[in-house]
């Protein structure tokens, strides 16, 4: 039987917030209110215990991002760090005065490394992207070119039908960090599905600057076992190659397939088989050096 992984862990992807009323307000969906009590700091200690070497923070989708980071940081501040080490808060690139709000970002937590603005859309599917049209107008390219100016990564959750488009923009902002979210969210497990994704991926990889988080694992497929799960995580490796692809929970949304411990269990065996480095690269590394940590 060959080893796991036994090295240090860095969760590159998960949530914490309060759970006030209207503060996320798709929190407060009677599907999502499961979801509620369950991102408390408290919880994810319950939960993980002291299994990380640290955490990557990303927004939830707040009302206030300000204030949401604000929370974030406190939270950072009461772990020493442990917890919330790197922060990834909420903006919208398009906006035109988005120099502005990202210097009060950074003036809120030292730890920012990075935004997210979700651009996930699919004709005919739910989408948390605050518009369709994201990534045609000219302005998200600007706040792409201010992330970059400032060394912040851009955190991107999109759909495989994006990545084109994706692809092109990155050609002009060649210094940006991009880290996808999701393996790219190959959900469509069709073939006709599947075959956007692999060329999606491959126009993605092209761009060394843009890396592959390994998060919500089995929230993509039905058949959860370690052959399926395998089947995506294999090309992502070929494509990016481990130094640039991060492990994260993505507690605690994932939990509602997985619980954190399996999931994390479950990437540990399928990736048995890669170089010892390679797995800390995917466990540890990839993500203290993405985020600067």
């Amino acid at each position: 039987m060959i080893p796991v992984y036994q090295g240090p862990v860095f969760d590159a992807h998960h949530h914490l917030w309060d759970c006030t009323s209207g503060a996320r307000p798709w929190l407060d969906e009677p599907e999502m209110r499961d979801l509620r009590g369950s991102g408390h700091a408290l919880a994810h200690r319950a939960v993980f215990g002291g299994a990380f070497a640290g955490t990557i923070w990303i927004e939830g989708l707040s009302c206030d991002p300000e204030a949401e980071l604000a929370e974030a940081e406190a939270l950072r501040l009461a772990s020493n760090g442990r917890v919330n080490t790197g922060l990834v808060a909420h903006a919208p690139l398009d906006a035109p005065d988005i120099a502005r709000r990202l210097d009060r970002l950074q003036a809120i937590s030292p730890a920012l490394r990075g935004i997210r603005d979700i651009v996930a859309h699919a004709p005919g599917t739910p989408s948390p992207a605050r518009a369709p049209d994201l990534l045609d107008r000219p302005g998200f390219l600007n706040g792409l070119k201010e992330l970059e100016r400032r060394g912040l990564v851009f955190d991107l959750m999109l759909r495989p039908g994006q990545m084109e488009d994706v692809s092109h923009l990155l050609k002009s902002v060649p210094d940006l960090i991009t880290v996808v979210e999701h393996c790219g969210s190959p959900n469509d497990q069709s073939e006709e599905g599947l075959r956007a994704w692999y060329r999606g991926i491959a126009l993605l990889a092209a761009h060394p600057g843009c890396h592959m988080k390994v998060s919500a694992l089995h929230c993509l497929v039905e058949d959860c076992s370690d052959r399926c799960l395998a089947m995506v995580l294999d090309p992502l490796y070929v494509a990016f190659g481990a130094e640039r692809m991060a492990f994260g929970t993505d507690w605690p949304v994932h939990d509602r397939h997985c619980p954190g411990p399996e999931s994390l269990a479950a990437v540990k065996r399928i990736t048995a088989r890669w170089p010892e480095p390679d797995q800390r690269h995917l466990f540890h590394d990839t993500a203290r050096r993405v985020y600067r940590v």
